[in-house]
């Protein structure tokens, strides 16, 4: 029965393989026929009939043959007809079998062929996408066929999965197809039959994409780097999962260097170090067994060549020069400036190195090269891989040296320098300035000179200064140098003359005594010889230093020099100094000078005035010019000089402002020899003094009047001013300041751009300027574009007749009806300085030209009485008035008006210059709101007739010459550099052909352009224009609008708005629209709502355009270090682990993510062992995650301090040894059930596993109790746990999320939620399995063939089996149902279904443990031996281990289900795991109590067994209460490798057990199998005893 049990779990899958094999071939030159068998692995024909084989030509060709054979008992023939010449072999393939090639063939004829090529593309695809097959195949005559087919079959499927036919296009067909499912597929390709081709296409989800990070290669040895990226196939986002083999080199091959293969990490590799040897066309390509070839772009690798340019000009001799080596294309077109190469540099023929580096930039430079012999040479650039360079030849001569000095007769004590030039010549003619050379002078050996004689030269030159010879004698000086020839020697003489001083009127004794020096030269030292044939030139000085005036240098003639009327200032003892070049100092005896000067003094009193006085009354009287008083000018202080009593003087101080404390001013006597009465000579000191603190006290609104030292008051509109009236202002209030006064707005041709001061505008000279030309009823300034409108005192005209209206080339008519409006809203138009100029032509004799109105208060007139001009201006209130003293023409007129504030106001007529008229010194101000009226008052009572030309207003008053001139060509007055203006009448036009006016078409009788046109305006689509050009335009027909003065029509984005007359853009989202609320198409990321408005995508939000909603994520670190993601907005989906990194200290972690929220998310990293208190936790959100919004977070990395203390490093290294448990654990609990489970197999008995199971069961129960057990122990007692094994079905079955969260230590047991359906799945689906079982051979036992063999496995399902199966889940389920129930709130449908669940697991427990006390009573009733043992058979599994003697011999599983179920019910109630744990030992101590005195096992191995294994059991218990109950009540480690120990020993009885059990039985088999053939032998031999004493009997012969 048991061996049914056991050979029914097991199956045993043996996997082989075939081979196809060409057995025969034959070729004839044309034909050939072949035979293909199928073997085994032993080489054996395997009889397989109908197998299709596939047999195609290597390499392709056209041929004509049977591509698709089949077998008949393992063999398959076929014949080919091979067409084309070349070498090839036949393969044979068939999916699931080895392929198979027959021997090499050589086609040698050539007599005819059908060229054909078989293309497909692409060959690398994603499932669902297609790759396509095409080929055109004609005759060598060139003729098409028509009539074939192209059929594709997947060599490792086993049908066509294509056809295709010629269509319309004869001789070229074309196929498509796709895959579902991704790897490598071998696809032939059959035309028919004349042509087979086999390609491996690639499908996958993933494409490698090669690009260039830095840039392409363009040139030899230039590295470069390759980035090999795998990216999804249809999104092309980068796959950052799996690693991948990749093979990276170029086409063609065998040039590029550091090619390599390199496995992909996170879906990228970069290659660097890549590099061409050779130039050519190249592409890189990148190869996978898995994802296919990827090409890069073609480049072009160009050749590449050094090149040898000098710096300065080509070397011809010795001298210093310098090179330049570059790196260039062998064409020398192309620079290359990338990377380092390193370039050496020779001078040839003599292979000498001159230098060597590496290139910056594409540069390599040597500076200061020299070549030291003369001849030709050349220099040659090297470097690995590059064409050499070579410099044009170079032929060398020599340098010379050239020596000159100061002087070449000194004396000791003499300075001299010398000067050494390079030259290019031996005759030094020609200088040499290149370069820099070390060159030194030196002397003969008897002469010792000081000073710096050696250093570089400067352009060819090096001065040497400073030097001295402290010898008397005649030396030689020569400069040497490297690579130079050296100098001519140059004499040197060095000798002494002495100087002797007397004074001839006396030895001074003070300061104002006159005296004179003698100097007397001689060529000894005894100065007995006196020098009478040299000039030398001597100076005095005092020693020490003093002040002395008069002439202090002379020459020395016929050996004497004169100092005349020398003056000593100072007071001291002095000496007096000769000196000069050629001789030796002399020093006079020392004299005393008494000081005979004066002083003067000067202060400052406490009103700031200037007091000096003079120690002695003066000889003369000083002026203010004898003095020199240097004040700060900003300070702008006022000074009045006093004189004195030729002893006192003063400065009157009078300040205009604050004078700041300390503020330093001079005074200086500037007059010279200034004497007083006794002879004292003043002492010039320049006095540098400071004035006291002043401040005026006047308050922001006050000036102050400096000579009354007084504050009054400014004017109201000023908040700082310089006197009293409004035009004095220096700063404003709220306003801007305009030439002394405040205006709320700066004038037209002003800026503010200070906010407080209008500044004028230099680049306008005007403010308006009207033309006057063009169409319509409007008129635009050309400065600032403002418009002038036509406005008439009655409305009831029509407009034709009443507003001024352009007249061609003569500017506007004014019918006397009406006139021309400018309105200035917020605007001041005119400064205080303006001027107006305009050309009119009147027709009447008064009129207003022009007018300025702020409502009824005029502010300016200009008007004509009697054609006489007056100009009127209101300033202040009061209208000032002039007239002009020159009347108009009654043709063409200018007239100039112009207004200045200091000049006064002005008329000029025609450019007769008339002087201005000068009112009042207040200041004209303009009014900001305005009206400007041309042709009119505001009444219109007196109304301008006539013609003006133009309008100018002008800033500065201009030269009338340069505007009007009087000698002109058919007119008294035109304007500078241009006709005079036609002096046509309304109704008129000027013929420019005839110079004539000509009366207008009848068509448009007042106004025209010529004869046969009344359109004043060029664009046909125009109704109002500014002149008479093309681009003037400024009014459309509807539908149109102005651009560029131009007509068009609306564009794309645009509409035409009929309110403003103009296209107006489409508002908001609309990309184009019909109107302001009707969209058409919306720009990106909106789309149309039902209303035809564009609104943004969920997501998105409007700013200037939709802009992706971003939403930010903080990270919170506990000290835990759990990290902790709150984002601003709930996720879409779940963070999972692929979209994070985690690294400490920039090395990856694994960790875990535990959600809370779509929002919140809590990341446990794994700290390393080598963690430090210095290590910092890195997080990086390494793809893009979307809201649920559909908002977008970007790549974010967050960096925090981890919490590292000394007892998280030691807790640290306590996981890593928990880890390195839990592993033993694992590896021992796997090896312990293998053993127990292979040990049952060979008896057929399961009681080694179950034993193994059973024990592994109480060791890890300690791990619920409520103890503070070792970590280490604890991580080993998870390892046992072997349930997680057992795959659950039931987990499909429920939401894992619904169920309520389990505490952390049922979640390391895998128990994350409470529901029995997850955690007990595996046991339950065990159940399941059994009852499937069950029912399966219930229905088969009605078989009745089947109904003997499968009595023995019903017997086994009625009961044992369950049984069985219910004393080893009970533990665990009643574990995972009891706790279920506990935390469960009900709180939906699950957890309702759920706890039934457990209520109904909970009452089966119980209910068959009823069922085993039963049984074991009634067992213990029974006495007839044929009840009993049909009761043990049904019931076997609580009977087969035990004894039979006895109700006490079956309670073994009685203590067995009690203290499991104790155990239960302590974890569900008792929260003391002393109190456990002694519940524990009590149960342990009693069970091999029990054991040892019933000996209930048949076995005694069993009784040895358990009794021992329960002993180490509650010693594990003991061990575990003593460390619980200590001091500290935490379980030491050494505690905890103990229980381990005993752990492990547990194991190992149980295995010795088992295998001791297992040799007995084994040994029992053989001493049974040897005693049956005993008594087999036996039984033979007494039966050949019988039978000769029974063979006469006749019914032992048959015989009645």
């Amino acid at each position: 029965m048991r061996k049914l049990i056991f050979l029914a779990l097991t199956q045993l899958l043996y996997v082989f393989g075939d081979t196809l094999s060409f057995s025969s071939t034959n070729f004839d030159g044309l034909y050939c026929s072949f035979t293909v068998i199928v073997l085994d692995i032993t080489n054996t024909i395997v009889p397989i009939t109908n197998l299709v084989i596939y047999i195609y030509r290597d390499p392709p060709g056209t041929s004509q043959q049977s591509w698709r054979i089949y077998t008949n008992s393992g063999t398959a023939e076929g014949t080919a007809e091979i067409w084309c010449i070349g070498k090839f072999v036949l393969v044979a393939d068939s999916p699931n079998y080895v392929s198979g090639k027959s021997p090499q063939f050589n086609r040698e004829v050539n007599d005819y062929c059908f060229p054909l090529e078989i293309i497909a593309s692409p060959l690398v695809i994603a499932p669902g996408n297609y790759i396509t097959f095409y080929s055109q195949i004609i005759y060598d005559t060139g003729e098409f066929i028509n009539s074939p087919s192209l059929e594709l079959t997947e060599t490792g499927g086993s049908a066509i999965i294509g056809t295709s036919y010629f269509g319309a296009n004869p001789g070229y067909i074309s196929t498509t197809f796709t895959f579902d499912t991704i790897g490598i597929k071998n696809i032939m390709v059959v035309f028919y039959n004349y042509y087979i081709n086999v390609f491996s296409v690639v499908v996958t989800d993933k494409v490698i994409k090669i690009n260039f990070p830095v840039e392409i290669p363009l040139h030899t040895m230039m590295t470069f780097s390759v980035d090999i990226s795998i990216l999804d196939y249809n999104t092309l986002v980068l796959n950052t999962t799996g690693n991948y083999d990749i093979d990276i080199n170029a086409v063609p091959s065998g040039t590029l260097i550091g090619f390599s293969t390199v496995t992909t990490s996170l879906g990228v590799y970069t290659l660097s170090g890549l590099y061409f040897t050779v130039g050519g066309n190249y592409y890189i390509n990148a190869i996978s067994a898995n994802l296919g070839t990827r090409s890069s772009e073609a480049f072009t690798i160009m050749e590449t060549s050094l090149k040898i340019s000098f710096k300065s000009s080509v070397p011809i001799n010795s001298g210093l020069f310098s090179i330049l080596v570059e790196i260039y294309s062998s064409d020398f077109l192309t620079k290359y400036t990338d990377g380092s190469y390193l370039v050496s540099v020779k001078l040839e023929p003599l292979n000498l190195l001159k230098g060597s580096g590496n290139t910056i930039g594409g540069n390599f430079e040597i500076l200061n090269l020299s070549i030291d012999t003369e001849g030709d040479f050349y220099l040659r650039a090297s470097s690995s891989g590059f064409i050499d360079g070579f410099s044009q030849n170079l032929t060398i001569n020599n340098l010379f040296l050239g020596l000159n000095s100061s002087s070449t007769i000194l004396t000791t004590q003499d300075i001299f320098s010398v000067v050494i030039n390079i030259y290019d010549d031996s005759y030094l003619q020609i200088p040499y300035t290149n370069g820099y050379y070390y060159i030194s002078l030196s002397i003969n050996n008897s002469g010792i000179i000081t000073g710096t004689v050696s250093g570089n030269s400067i352009n060819g030159r090096l001065s040497l200064t400073n030097l001295t010879v402290t010898t008397e004698g005649i030396f030689f000086l020569q400069g040497t140098g490297t690579n130079l020839i050296s100098s001519q020697s140059m004499s040197l003489t060095i000798k002494n003359y002495y100087i002797s001083l007397n004074f001839p009127k006396g030895i001074p004794s003070n300061t104002t005594t006159l005296f004179d020096v003698n100097a007397y030269i001689y060529s000894d030292l005894a100065r007995t010889i006196t020098e009478l044939s040299k000039v030398f030139e001597v100076n005095i000085l005092l020693s020490p230093s003093g002040s002395i005036i008069g002439t202090t240098n002379s020459m020395i003639s016929n050996g004497i020099a004169s100092f005349l009327n020398l003056q000593i200032l100072s007071e001291n003892n002095y000496t007096l100094v000769a000196y000069g070049a050629g001789f030796m100092n002399e020093t006079s005896a020392v004299f005393e000078i008494k000081n005979m000067i004066f002083n003067w003094s000067v202060i400052v009193n406490s009103s700031n005035h200037i007091l000096i006085n003079f120690a002695s009354e003066l000889l003369e009287d000083l002026t203010s010019s004898d003095f020199l008083l240097s004040l700060n000018p900003s300070l702008n202080i006022i000074t009045v000089f006093n004189g004195g009593n030729k002893q006192n003087y003063s400065y009157s101080v009078y300040p205009n402002r604050t004078i700041p404390d300390q503020t330093a001013f001079s005074l200086e006597v500037i007059k010279s020899n200034v004497r007083s009465i006794t002879g004292g000579l003043l002492n010039n000191t320049i006095y540098n003094l400071t004035f006291n603190y002043y401040d005026p006290k006047c308050i922001a609104s006050e000036y102050y009047e400096v000579y009354l030292k007084q504050c009054f008051a400014c004017n109201n509109s000023c908040s700082e001013c310089f006197g009293p009236t409004y035009y004095e202002c220096s700063k404003c209030y709220n306003s801007s300041l305009l030439n002394g006064i405040c205006v709320s707005e700066c004038p037209l041709g002003y800026t503010n751009i200070t906010d407080s001061e209008c500044l004028q505008d230099k680049t306008k000279t005007k403010i308006i300027s009207f033309s006057f030309e063009g169409a319509g009823d409007k008129f635009y300034d050309e400065i600032y574009n403002i418009q002038a409108i036509g406005v008439s005192n009655s409305s009831s005209r029509r407009l034709t007749e009443a507003y001024p209206y352009s007249v061609y080339l003569r500017g506007i008519y004014f019918p006397g009806q009406s006139a021309l409006k400018l309105e200035f809203i917020n605007q001041m138009l005119l400064s205080n300085n303006f001027a107006l100029s305009l050309w009119l032509k009147p027709e009447s004799a008064n009129g207003t030209l022009i007018s300025k109105y702020s409502g009824l208060t005029l502010i300016l007139k200009i008007t004509i009485e009697s054609y006489f001009p007056t100009f009127s201006i209101n300033i202040e209130g009061i209208t000032y008035n002039i007239t002009s003293k020159n009347a108009l023409e009654l043709g063409w007129n200018h007239l100039l008006i112009s207004l200045n504030s200091s000049l006064g106001m002005s008329i000029i007529v025609n450019g007769k210059d008339e002087s201005p008229i000068y009112f009042t010194n207040s200041s004209f101000v303009d009014l900001s709101n305005s009206s400007l009226y041309i042709g009119s008052d505001s009444t219109f009572e007196k109304i301008y007739t006539g013609f003006i030309y133009n309008l100018d207003i002008y800033q500065n008053i201009p030269n009338v010459t340069k505007i009007v001139q009087s000698n002109c060509l058919g007119c008294n007055y035109c304007q500078i550099g241009s006709s005079c203006i036609p002096s046509c009448n309304i109704g008129e036009f000027y013929d420019n052909i005839n110079k004539k006016c000509s009366n207008c078409p009848k068509e448009c009788p007042d106004i025209c352009r010529s004869s046969d046109s009344c359109d004043l305006c060029v664009d046909n689509y125009c109704t109002s224009c500014k002149t008479y050009d093309k681009n003037s335009c400024v009014e459309c027909i509807p539908e149109y609008e102005v651009i560029d003065y131009l007509c068009y029509n609306c564009t794309y984005g645009y509409y035409y708005s009929y309110n403003s007359a103009h296209c107006e853009s489409c508002v908001g989202l609309c990309d184009s629209c019909k109107s302001e609320t009707l969209c058409l198409t919306c720009k990106e990321n909106s789309l149309l709502n039902s209303n035809n408005e564009c609104v943004c995508k969920k997501g998105y939000s409007l700013f200037d355009k939709c802009e992706r909603n971003m939403f930010g994520v903080v990270m919170m670190l506990s000290q835990e270090n759990v990290a902790t993601l709150i984002f601003d907005e709930e996720l879409e989906s779940s963070l999972k682990v692929s979209q994070l990194e985690v690294s400490i200290d920039n090395k990856k972690v694994s960790f875990a993510i535990n959600p809370d929220s779509l929002s919140k998310f809590y990341i446990a990293p794994e700290i390393p062992e080598q963690v430090t208190k210095n290590s910092n936790l890195n997080i990086t959100i390494i793809s893009d995650l979307i809201s649920i919004d559909n908002s977008l977070l970007k790549n974010t990395i967050f960096t925090a301090s981890l919490f590292v203390s000394d007892d998280l490093i030691a807790e640290i290294k306590l996981t890593v040894k928990a880890q390195a448990a839990k592993a033993v654990a694992k590896t021992g609990s796997t090896a312990g059930v293998s053993v127990a489970l292979g040990v049952s197999f060979m008896n057929f008995d399961p009681t080694s596993l179950f034993d193994f199971l059973n024990t592994a069961e109480m060791f890890y129960a300690v791990y619920l109790m409520e103890l503070n057990t070792n970590k280490i122990l604890s991580e080993f007692l998870l390892g046992l746990r072997m349930q997680d094994m057992i795959p659950n079905a039931y987990s499909y079955t429920v939401d894992f999320t619904e169920g309520e969260k389990m505490p952390d230590k049922f979640k390391k047991l895998g128990f994350k939620r409470n529901l029995v359906l997850i955690n007990g799945g595996g046991q339950l689906s065990t159940l399941t399995i059994f009852l499937g079982l069950w029912i399966a051979v219930a229905l088969f036992s009605k078989i009745s063939k089947l109904k003997p063999k499968l009595e023995k496995v019903r017997k086994i399902f009625k009961y044992s089996i369950f049984l069985r199966f219910w004393l080893q889940t009970y533990f665990e389920l009643a574990i995972v149902s009891t706790f279920g129930l506990k935390y469960s709130k009900f709180a939906n449908a699950t957890q309702i279904v759920d706890v039934v669940v457990c209520l109904l697991i909970i009452s089966f427990q119980i209910f068959i443990l009823g069922v085993m006390l039963y049984v074991i009573y009634k067992r213990w009733k029974l006495t007839d031996e044929e009840a009993i043992k049909k009761h043990e058979d049904k019931f076997s599994t609580f009977f087969d281990e035990f004894k039979n003697t006895g109700l006490n011999m079956w309670m073994f599983y009685v203590f067995y289900i009690l203290r499991r179920t104790l155990l239960v019910i302590s974890y569900l109630y008792i929260e003391d795991g002393s109190l456990q744990l002694s519940i524990c030992i009590s149960l342990c101590l009693a069970i091999p109590l029990y054991v040892i005195t019933c000996r209930s096992f048949k076995a005694t191995s069993q009784t040895i067994y358990h009794f021992f294994n329960e002993i180490i059991i509650a010693a594990y218990y003991s061990i575990i209460l003593v460390g619980e109950v200590s001091e500290n009540r935490i379980m030491s480690e050494d505690d905890a490798n103990i229980c381990i120990k005993l752990i492990t020993a547990a194991w190992g009885m149980n295995i010795a057990v088992s295998l001791f059990g297992t040799t007995l039985m084994i040994f029992e088999k053989i001493r049974n199998y040897i005693r049956k053939k005993r008594e087999e032998r036996t039984a033979r031999a007494y039966r050949m005893k019988t039978v000769p004493e029974n063979e006469n009997n006749p019914k032992t012969l048959g015989i009645e």
